[in-house]
């Protein structure tokens, strides 16, 4: 793999022109359970069931753990969104505030998991 590419943005974009697409519904699936009856097994039914039980629990396990530090027992220090660590110098010490920003600290014990 080379370590440089050189992109002429001439050849490569060409004219200007907009993207264009069609317009894309909002909120307009309207069916019930019953009206789907012929369009899915009781299997397939179920499988979704799960996924949306699966989407729902990691949905509150996210607000669990950055409202409370903590999920179904465990503790977990939440120090905002990843991005705010990025910069962090290798050889600092990291402060208590540091915790989870790299690597993240996800026992019961409070010690590191890296």
């Amino acid at each position: 793999m080379t370590k440089s590419l050189f992109v002429d943005p001439k050849a490569v974009r060409g004219a200007e022109q907009p993207i264009r697409f069609p317009e894309i519904p909002v909120n307009v699936y309207q069916k019930t359970v019953k009206d789907e009856l012929g369009n899915f097994t009781t299997e397939e039914f179920l499988h979704i069931y799960r996924d949306m039980c699966y989407i729902r629990e990691f949905e509150t396990m996210l607000n669990l753990i950055k409202t409370t530090s903590e999920y179904q027992g465990v503790s977990y220090t939440h120090p905002g969104p990843a991005h705010l660590g990025i910069g962090l110098h290798p050889l600092r010490q990291p402060e208590p505030s540091d915790r989870n920003r790299r690597g993240g600290t996800c026992r019961k014990d409070g010690l590191p998991t890296t």
